[in-house]
């Protein structure tokens, strides 16, 4: 259990690290000239607040339900797909003067923490089990 926890840390520190980035990275883009219908602090948000509730469900499954795991990241998966597409909506509405660039800023990040995700995922199905 020790371990599983310690390895939860690492990720959301890493995750951190990540959005941190990320919303410099966007912060920077905004600068340039590139407007968007969201801000680079709620893009970085949102990302943040998402994988953050979904690393730690799959941290309290591998918890207590060890062998449920691989499954639990099925679900996130799901959940992280639902959030997104609940996310973009408002940019169906709208006539963003340049789509792409931020469907991108969006869209690229989801698979990165989706990747973040499934190697998490990996790590705590490949620990011992405690008991």
């Amino acid at each position: 259990m020790k371990t599983k926890t310690l390895l939860f840390g690492q990720y959301v520190l890493f995750l951190l690290g990540t959005l941190l980035l990320f919303y410099f990275f966007c912060t920077y883009c905004i600068e340039k000239g590139l407007s968007l219908h969201y801000s680079a602090a709620q893009l970085a948000i949102f990302q943040g607040i998402v994988s953050f509730f979904l690393l730690q469900l799959l941290w309290l499954v591998s918890l207590f339900k060890p062998t449920y795991t691989a499954y639990s990241f099925l679900g996130t998966f799901l959940v992280r797909l639902i959030a997104l597409v609940l996310f973009m909506l408002p940019l169906v509405h709208t006539a963003s003067p340049q789509p792409l660039y931020e469907g991108l800023l969006i869209f690229l990040p989801y698979l990165f923490f989706i990747g973040l995700e499934a190697h998490f995922a990996l790590r705590l199905n490949n620990l011992p089990l405690s008991k």
